[in-house]
């Protein structure tokens, strides 16, 4: 197995950027346990004490609200809290993250934004389980299928240089776009859409009136009107605004429509 050594790494611990032993053990996963597992391992051996990923669906989906969280490492009392009081919504690392394109340091979060009332709540919570310091990564999937990583890293351990959170990064990212190829396969997926359907539920999500659409497409409002009867039926939805976001939550349309 090759060793690199990122430049300025700290004394004693090397920084294996095993990709290819990393993405083999990805291809094999075929459950999200088995996933989770590799990710986890990847991390301790790293001198990550505490790990946490956030599932985010995005508006439209099948799935859309139910935001799932895998973590390991956290105190029962705490996990039970951010889960069941759903702390998430508050938690301005995991807020923050679906802003920034760049990772973070949780020590730096009140410099990066506003803070809100419930998220200082949240803070104090989080210093007064003595938690330590944390490192937040931002993940993106497909058609706005995104989620968070936070990496809790042990106060004793030597600094993270640049090298050390880019792989990091790397790994949160394929790892969260390998887990929406596992959890869009057990999505149950709408019946597909006819061409000329899709063009009219992409002018629909830009807020176009059935007039207009017949205008640009060159048909009557009336058959526009039958067209999206259609679509909603296919969607399982009952009006425009619904149908946009399952477009955009499913991936039917996109910005390119």
């Amino acid at each position: 197995m090759d060793v690199l050594r990122c430049p300025g790494a700290s004394t004693g611990r090397s920084i294996r950027l095993d990709v290819q032993d990393y993405t083999q053990g990805l291809e094999r996963a075929e459950t999200s346990e088995a996933l989770w597992r590799l990710a986890v391992a990847f991390f301790a051996s790293r001198g990550v004490e505490r790990l946490a990923y956030l599932h985010l669906p995005p508006f439209g989906a099948p799935d859309a609200g139910d935001t799932r969280i895998r973590h390991e490492g956290f105190p029962l009392d705490w996990i039970e809290d951010y889960v069941g009081k759903r702390l998430y919504r508050v938690d301005p690392h995991a807020v923050f993250s679906q802003e920034s394109t760049e990772p973070f340091f949780w020590r730096d979060i009140a410099h990066l934004k506003e803070i809100a009332p419930a998220e200082q709540a949240y803070l104090d919570m989080l210093a007064e389980a003595d938690l330590g310091d944390g490192l937040g990564i931002q993940v993106f999937g497909p058609s706005g299928r995104n989620g968070y990583c936070g990496l809790g890293i042990d106060p004793e351990a030597p600094h993270l240089t640049d090298c050390e959170i880019r792989e990091f990064q790397w790994v949160c990212q394929i790892s969260h776009l390998k887990y929406c190829g596992l959890v869009a396969a057990a999505l149950p997926r709408p019946a597909p859409l006819t061409p000329r359907e899709r063009d009219i539920l992409a002018w629909v999500a830009r807020g176009k009136s059935n007039s207009v659409i017949g205008d640009v497409l060159g048909i009557s409002p009336h058959t526009v009107d039958t067209h999206l009867r259609r679509i909603y039926a296919k969607l399982g939805v009952s009006d425009r605004i619904s149908a946009a976001l399952a477009g955009v939550g499913i991936g039917l349309i996109h910005s390119m429509e």
